[in-house]
């Protein structure tokens, strides 16, 4: 530690000492207006002494204040404010001792409030330790002390009461210091408290975020395991029984991947690291989609789903697609879910005011169990429903609408809702989403082939360190007309990509020895010296979505998170490996 530093110059230069340096036109007029005022009381030398020494002090405290000298060294410009300081304080005081030595009342007074001056100014200036304070007070509280002894040939009664008046005078200044600094001490250690309640409160948001995705990621790769394993023993002769029974394990595993999802979700949220994206897409396009992903269920229950989409929605809006796909989703799942009997309203309204369209209000009403009103704000707590029989009778973890909430709060919206018991519900949800003001051009769709992966012989490479995802990749693909090589880690991919050529390559993201982003970056460094490129998907427990955003940096095609449906997983193959069709069939 340097001598300046303990001396008390490594302290942050806050906005008291940078006033100094804005109010220096206010100092110049005013010294300017006291030296044409001093010049015939105290003669031009000494006005021209005062004004270079008072000159000098502001023009090295400008520099001492200055951007370059505090990005430079910032110990140095506080020391070297402190010294402008003092110089400038001394240069009052020479003033002040030539109106003192004129032996003239009113100059003499002039010079006491020229001295209280200096010593306001000084303890403004000067508060923030000890050091600082017994630097800048030292002269002229001595001087202030010392002045009245001038007057004991005048007679004690006007010495003691002149130097009351000077030691109270100091007395009130170094009281006003003393307080300025112990308030500065206060704020410091408040602030640095809350910093540190700050800090503590981010690194527990960041542990339990790190907590749920790894939990995630260890509860994802059993559950791939029964998803998968299922979905192949549904292609198997099967008696009724067992297809129930199959249908309840699969609805599990669905299930409980949804409720995975909804935890990271919310901790995403609460830890701010959800990132709304702004970019064009098609709303009607949008909502129908989310319709239609609960129109095979609503019509198992026999409820009628209705969808009302105004024409002025037929647009393309600048939002975030895939969350306002996630908000509608919630709501029309739960109103499936709670309608026993009778039907399902979606609509799509503009919101319009005297500047235009300003964005789009959608509606789900049901005619389900409702809720009470009193029971609003409960509805939008994390793990709350309307009251815990519901909970019972219709499932959940109370998470969507909570989670719903927030991304539309998120996106500059606002999602409300109203009910009565055994009548139904109404979810409204407002968001500003404006019309895009260039529309993309419709890309064409990609021509593919129909053929499946049993149409032609593929040959893929896996890899992945858990033996049992190994197997239910290949139970899988087992029959689809695929030769399979696996490997347990990175490396071993990379040495068998090397030896051999694959259609197609599955990597998983963790793995020992090489994880598979080192993997990745590998091959496709091998393959640029071939010029050649093979799809890689990456199959993986890793979910967020700055894991998928690392696999596609690293140069993977595609990215499914386990558990994997054997349907998502072969048509993931499907589409990555087969061949464009010819021109003519195009046309």
């Amino acid at each position: 530690m340097s001598l300046l530093q303990k001396l008390g110059f490594d302290e942050e230069f806050d906005a008291t000492l940078a006033e100094t340096r804005r109010k220096l036109m206010v100092r110049i007029v005013l010294s300017g207006a006291i030296l044409a005022f001093s010049a015939p009381v105290v003669g031009l030398k000494a006005a021209a002494i005062w004004a270079g020494v008072i000159g000098l002090g502001e023009a090295w405290l400008w520099a001492a204040t200055s951007d370059a000298a505090l990005e430079r060294n910032r110990v140095r410009a506080r020391a070297e404010r402190l010294l402008a300081s003092l110089l400038i304080s001394t240069g009052w005081l020479i003033m002040a001792m030539f109106y003192w030595s004129s032996n003239q009342e009113t100059e003499r007074l002039m010079a006491v409030a020229l001295l209280g001056g200096v010593i306001l100014y000084l303890q403004k200036a000067c508060e923030k330790t000890p050091i600082h304070l017994m630097a800048c007070m030292t002269v002229p509280a001595v001087t202030l002390v010392a002045l009245p002894f001038t007057y004991l040939h005048a007679g004690l009664v006007q010495f003691l009461a002149l130097e009351s008046g000077m030691v109270l005078l100091l007395g009130f200044g170094l009281m006003s210091a003393f307080e300025g600094y112990r308030a500065s001490r206060r704020l410091k250690a408040a602030t640095a408290e809350l910093v540190g309640q700050r800090e503590a409160a981010q690194a527990a948001s960041r542990a339990k975020t790190e907590f749920l995705a790894n939990m995630s990621h260890e509860i994802r790769t059993p559950l791939n395991c029964v998803v998968g394993v299922i979905d192949v023993l549904s292609r198997t002769p099967l008696d009724p029984a067992q297809q129930d029974m199959v249908r309840l394990v699969r609805e599990s595993g669905v299930t409980l991947e949804r409720l995975l999802s909804d935890v990271l979700d919310l901790a995403r949220v609460e830890s701010g690291r959800v990132e709304i994206q702004q970019r064009p897409f098609h709303l009607g396009a949008a909502v129908r989609a989310s319709a239609d992903l609960l129109a095979m269920k609503a019509e198992d229950k026999g409820i009628d789903l209705k969808v009302r989409i105004a024409p002025e929605a037929g647009i393309e809006v600048d939002g975030d697609e895939v969350r306002l796909k996630q908000i509608l989703g919630n709501l029309l799942s739960n109103a499936v879910k709670f309608t026993e009997a009778g039907e399902v309203e979606f609509s799509v309204d503009p919101v319009t005011d005297d500047r235009g369209l300003t964005g789009f209000r959608f509606a789900v009403r049901d005619s389900g169990v409702g809720f009470e009103p009193a029971d609003k704000e409960r509805l939008f707590g994390r793990f709350e429903q309307a009251d815990g029989s519901i909970t019972r009778r219709f499932g959940g973890s109370g998470l969507g609408l909570s989670i719903s909430r927030q991304l539309a709060e998120l996106m500059g919206g606002a999602l409300d809702c109203e009910g009565e018991p055994g009548v139904g519900a109404t979810f409204t949800v407002v968001l500003p989403l404006a019309p895009t003001a260039t529309p993309t051009a419709q890309a064409p769709e990609p021509v593919v082939s129909n053929q499946s992966p049993a149409d032609r012989h593929l040959k893929v490479l896996l890899a992945d360190d858990h033996p049992v995802n190994r197997k239910v990749v290949e139970l899988i693909l087992d029959g689809a007309g695929v030769e399979l090589t696996s490997v347990e880690h990175g490396l071993e991919a990379l040495e068998a990509f090397k030896a051999s050529a694959f259609d197609l390559v599955l990597m998983d993201m963790q793995m020992p020895v090489m994880d598979g982003l080192s993997a990745v970056r590998a091959i496709r460094a091998h393959e640029a010296q071939a010029d050649s490129r093979t799809p890689i998907i990456m199959l993986t427990a890793n979910a967020l979505p700055e894991h998928e955003a690392a696999a596609a940096a690293a140069g993977a095609d595609g990215h499914l998170a386990k558990p994997i449906p054997s349907a998502t997983l072969l048509a993931a193959i499907r589409e990555r490996t087969a061949p464009a069709a010819p021109a003519s069939a195009a046309a």
